[in-house]
């Protein structure tokens, strides 16, 4: 269908800080997995990495190639995290997060513009495939986290309306696509997989970075609701949240964090989560005042059990000077305005 190129594929990860650190950049390249139905399988082996895992960013490398109009640019069929690199089992998958966390950077060009014959559609009306009029990715489109992309083959029969299932980024638009919050020990398997729609293409030099910070964190056992421990966290430091108490004694196939206290346990999986200042700053939590978070554990049994813990975000004795004039109300402001790009 489409002569597709892969540019920069970025992935955001925070590691442990218990001061500042600087994010150390580790490579990881994007290998060629195979061919299922309409897309190309890549895989990147990220078993060496460290870290909490949040976002991947995905930049189309403008060799404006294949179609043109709508259809510009690389089409993603689907990417997700997967802990043990078979795709026979989805049960250890990590999906995107198909909410306001994932957007549009920035769009692409629609190469040929008005001269091509892919143009919006009544029920494809986005400057692009797979987004909305307003350039806000349709989701339901999209359907980042599921290979589904459908399309008709061959120049003759494709039209924009006989496509489904994938997103294009247009001729040098690029993507933020975020994850619940992850977090990976070194050596831990962790592979991420991404579909490329089309037959297999030579995929021009692709750039994965991980960005992990080292470092001694705070540790926070997640006790029960009764008796909800609680800890202080300034700016650069991290927290360990552990979640190994949950369950009572049954064994637990999957933890889920809420950590913005909206009911939605969405915004971290896994039994240990490193979680920043500045990341729980962004989930809205209030700085110099006492938060819960929350983790739900799913037992083997079927049942589900609830903890939480609290944490108290301290600011710096700069901020503190602005939260006695209004800081707290800026800080809200930034928060929220961060959390609807």
């Amino acid at each position: 269908m489409l002569r597709l190129r892969l540019a920069a594929f970025v992935l955001g990860v925070l590691g442990l800080a218990a001061a500042r650190s600087e994010g150390v950049p580790i490579p990881a390249t994007m290998t060629e997995w195979g061919q299922e139905e309409l897309t190309t399988l890549y895989c990147a082996d990220l078993s060496h990495a460290e870290g909490t895992f949040e976002s991947v960013t995905i930049t189309d490398q403008d060799l404006r190639g294949g179609s043109s109009g709508v259809l510009s640019g690389f089409d993603v069929d689907f990417l997700f995290f997967d802990r043990d690199g078979d795709l026979a089992t989805t049960g250890d998958r990590i999906l995107p997060l198909a909410d306001e966390r994932t957007y549009m950077n920035r769009l692409g060009v629609q190469r040929k513009g008005d001269q091509s014959v892919y143009q919006p559609t009544d029920d494809h009306p986005g400057p692009l495939f797979g987004l909305h009029e307003d350039g806000s990715i349709c989701f339901g489109t999209a359907s980042l986290g599921v290979r589904d992309a459908t399309y008709v083959p061959g120049p003759a029969n494709l039209t924009v309306d006989s496509c489904d299932g994938f997103l294009s980024l247009g001729d040098g638009g690029e993507i933020h696509v975020a994850f619940p919050l992850f977090y990976v020990e070194k050596d831990d398997p962790l592979f991420l997989f991404l579909g490329e729609v089309g037959q297999p293409d030579e995929m021009s030099d692709t750039l994965s970075e991980v960005e992990v910070i080292v470092g001694e964190p705070i540790e926070l056992l997640v006790g029960d609701d009764s008796n909800s421990p609680s800890c202080m966290l300034e700016p650069g430091e991290s927290i360990m949240l552990n979640g190994s108490a949950a369950g009572d004694g049954d064994p637990v196939v999957s933890w889920w964090w809420d950590l913005d206290g909206d009911g939605e346990y969405d915004d971290g999986t896994g039994e240990i989560l490193a979680v920043s200042f500045e990341q729980l700053v962004e989930f809205g939590l209030p700085i110099n005042e006492l938060s819960r978070v929350f983790l739900q554990a799913h037992m083997q049994t079927g049942g589900t059990s609830t903890s939480s813990g609290d944490i108290t975000l301290v600011p710096e004795p700069t901020v503190m000077a602005l939260l006695a004039i209004g800081g707290p109300l800026l800080l809200r402001r930034r928060s929220r305005a961060r959390r609807s790009r």
